[in-house]
């Protein structure tokens, strides 16, 4: 029961940050104490919670949809968290974790945070090797302390654009364009887009293309020690994600070889959770929804809604009789309200 709750949540998580500007009503007063709920009932499980980043969707979002299953989420002090582009007390919350997870029943934890301080501080790759190095033996060591509390983690794989930064600015639709045509290069190997890719190399500086496919790099390998580790039992779930991108970048080619080296090396490393495969019937708000391309992301809705549900063991059926719950998709295409709304 408390796996099943928990990886349902870890989905709740990760679909909440795509709701994030869709929600506009949400207080941005934070409490580091648990969430209190309006039912007598005692919370029936409690789960650690280290966010992404201090936003409402990874964290007020988890609160309250928690709350409704009757879970406990503990996360850290607000004070120890990002302040958007001041980021997170790594030391402090690494430190906060260990004494979170005694009593608790599980935990969800952003590698990102606890390495680089927050998602914007991921993406100029803040974190040193150390932290690096500091982060995967704290997983390690919080599982030998607490053997009985599940550790659900999940790491990002950095966005398409560099980091934000008078340094990368005149460069980042130049390396915009390098990071795409990386990615057509080696899937077509057109001439013409080989021939452009060899221009632009010439025109940004060598330190610029350096820094961002040593920032790539270094995530991809941190989630292979990650993959690493949950085939070893240290964690019971690895979920890696991505950051803002589009259907060609560097990033797909990173997410390619972590899905190959898992194939290789480590058989398909899928956590059987639990035995039951929630059947999903999915339920568009038009025909056209599930064809569409949302900006920052590399497929189509229907492909993420497919991903999604796999997170959480489930399977799509087109039968509505026969789903355990109908999952409603509404996605705007914003070209056709703005052919309908023109500005004046």
């Amino acid at each position: 029961m408390l796996q099943r709750l928990v990886l349902c949540l870890a989905l709740i998580f990760i679909l909440a940050e795509t709701a994030f500007n869709l929600y506009t009503e949400f207080s941005l007063q934070h409490s580091a104490k648990t969430v209190q709920f309006d039912s007598v009932a005692k919370p029936s499980f409690t789960i650690v919670l280290i966010p992404l980043d201090s936003r409402p969707p990874c964290i007020q979002f988890v609160e309250k949809l928690a709350a409704l299953a009757n879970i406990s989420i503990l996360t850290p002090p607000l004070e120890l968290l990002d302040n958007y582009q001041t980021p997170a007390k790594i030391v402090e919350l690494r430190t906060w974790l260990r004494q979170a997870l005694q009593g608790a029943n599980a935990a969800i934890i952003s590698t990102d945070m606890l390495i680089h301080g927050g998602l914007i501080a991921s993406r100029s790759s803040r974190g040193t090797q150390k932290d690096i190095a500091d982060t995967l033996t704290l997983l390690e060591e919080c599982h030998q302390a607490n053997p009985s509390v599940e550790l659900y983690v999940f790491n990002i794989i950095p966005r398409l654009l560099t980091a934000d930064s008078n340094a990368n600015a005149p460069y980042q639709l130049d390396m915009q364009k390098y990071s795409v045509l990386k990615d057509k290069v080696l899937t077509f190997e057109n001439p013409n887009d080989i021939a452009e890719l060899k221009l632009l190399e010439k025109s940004i500086p060598i330190d610029v293309i350096d820094n961002y496919l040593k920032r790539n790099q270094k995530s991809a390998e941190v989630s292979i020690e990650l993959i690493k580790m949950t085939e070893k039992g240290i964690i019971s779930g690895l979920i890696i994600g991505q950051d803002d991108c589009q259907p060609f970048g560097l990033p797909n080619i990173i997410k390619r070889q972590l899905e190959y080296f898992v194939d290789k090396h480590s058989g398909r490393i899928v956590t059987k959770l639990t035995n039951h495969k929630p059947q999903i019937f999915v339920q568009y708000s038009d025909a056209d929804t599930a064809k569409i391309i949302m900006p920052y992301m590399p497929h189509s809705v229907a492909k993420t809604v497919e991903e999604k549900i796999g997170i959480i063991g489930g399977k799509q059926t087109f039968d509505r009789d026969k789903a355990d719950f109908i999952l409603f998709v509404q996605a705007i295409d914003l070209t056709a309200v703005i052919h309908y709304y023109p500005c004046s």
